[in-house]
């Protein structure tokens, strides 16, 4: 039962990590819109929407290798 619940957890993380790196990606390439929509300016949201999807994107292939490295060893 624990591997099963190892690699839910991991699906997860996939799911997280995917949603961030295309809404982070959605943001970026839109930033004109999105910075007047949150009254930020468009040069300060632009690292951050980049930022987000770094990390979302380092996330899912954390939990991908995760996953991978859970069904190679099972």
């Amino acid at each position: 039962m624990t591997h099963a619940a190892l690699l839910f957890a991991l699906s997860a993380a996939l799911l997280v990590g995917a949603l961030l790196t295309l809404g982070g990606a959605v943001v970026a390439a839109d930033h004109p819109r999105w910075s007047i929509e949150l009254g930020v300016a468009p040069a300060d949201l632009l690292p951050i929407a980049i930022a987000i999807a770094a990390f979302g994107l380092l996330t899912f292939i954390a939990a991908a290798s995760a996953i991978l490295a859970a069904i190679g060893g099972a």
